[in-house]
């Protein structure tokens, strides 16, 4: 292997080949969207910290773990992998920068298992807060064991692909015989197919709720899309798919590994993005109240004592405050349940309840 790589850099460069270099393309890239998670992130944690009456939940906890993993590998990406040879032909790097580059990636791939789990985690709790239905509580925990035992079982068989596990950065050279791995390969096909089917689970548990609500079909279409924005973060999940053609079996994987982790590095952190979008809304709605508070009427459009809500004590509270969407305190489920939408816990805390209001 190392003589075949000798000889194809000899031969390139005699034939004044073009030299293929996306390193710099996947630096700013990889930058650009850990900036663009991480502020965001960043304001919504300090933002459920600093303001009185508000604490983390598990849904934000959960979002903040895939956030700082997802910061730490982005500097593995960009102090490592890439200076390692991510992103340029395997035969135009030195015999230790591949070594050091499969170290990295090895690396990279046990992150993303890791960050991807608690992403989804993150927007199965936020869920749970605003449907409060025990039908939906019960898919809704179903769903999390399931995505918590599918992190487990991808990121253990990550760890321990190769065995020995050095095995995994000393097999390129084809000098090593003592070791062995699993089909890495069908390993990242089944991860993405389950991941893309989680997400459109996911995605119809909030729609069936809608769905049922009969309401005008302006404020249900704009229910929908609050949760229609994670659709991109599948879109994205859909266009790695193509990314992952050769991807463990390359002969050249510092170049065919660095689109499978350009796709990555937007996938998960678009997400991130979108996940931290209700409370930058709040946030928002505090600091320019005319552009994005609530309407002016909309407090007093319907009779407070329909509408529950947990106080600081636990006990019920009239005082709501509706935010633009707003689900009529007589529209009804099909099963003649009448609804209302509601803040959880304080008046400007971002997430909205859909509370089940009895018949009078």
């Amino acid at each position: 292997m190392k003589e075949g790589l000798i000889t194809k850099n000899i031969t390139t460069s005699l034939c004044d080949a073009p030299i293929r270099d996306e390193s710099g393309s996947l630096k700013a890239i990889n930058i650009l969207m850990a900036i663009l998670s991480i502020i965001p992130g960043t304001t919504r944690y300090a933002y459920k910290i600093i303001t009185p009456g508000q604490s983390l939940d598990p849904d934000d906890l959960s979002l903040m773990v895939s956030s700082y993993v997802g910061l730490a590998c982005a500097i593995v990406i960009d102090r490592g992998a890439i200076p390692s040879g991510l992103g340029r032909d395997i035969w135009t790097l030195d015999f230790s920068s591949i070594t050091n580059f499969g170290k990295y990636f090895y690396i990279m791939e046990i992150v993303y298992f890791v960050e991807l789990t608690f992403l989804k985690l993150s927007l199965l709790f936020f869920y749970k807060k605003i449907f409060p239905y025990a039908g939906v509580q019960k898919l809704l925990w179903g769903t999390i064991a399931f995505n918590i035992m599918f992190g487990v079982a991808f990121t253990t068989a990550s760890i321990f692909q190769c065995q020995p596990i050095r095995y995994y950065w000393t097999k390129w050279d084809g000098e090593q015989k003592s070791g062995k791995c699993l089909n890495f390969n069908a390993l990242a096909w089944a991860n993405a197919a389950i991941s893309i089917a989680v997400d459109f689970w996911m995605l119809a548990i909030p729609l069936s709720q809608i769905v049922h609500l009969k309401m005008a079909a302006r404020k249900k279409i704009a229910v929908t899309s609050m949760f229609l924005v994670g659709t991109f973060v599948t879109v994205v999940s859909i266009l790695r798919l193509q990314s992952l053609v050769a991807f463990a079996n390359s002969t050249n994987p510092t170049w065919d590994q660095w689109d499978v982790t350009r796709w990555s590095v937007i996938e998960i952190n678009v997400g991130i993005t979108c996940a931290c979008m209700p409370t930058l809304r709040v946030l928002l709605a505090r600091c320019l109240p005319k552009m994005f508070g609530p309407t002016a009427d909309s407090s007093n459009r319907y009779p407070q004592q329909h509408v529950p809500r947990k106080g600081t004590g636990g006990e019920s509270s009239p005082h709501v405050e509706f935010i633009d969407i707003i689900i009529d305190a007589e529209s009804d489920l099909k099963s003649g349940e009448r609804v209302a939408v509601a803040r959880n816990k304080q008046p400007e805390d971002d997430e909205i309840e859909l509370v089940k209001v009895g018949d009078k």
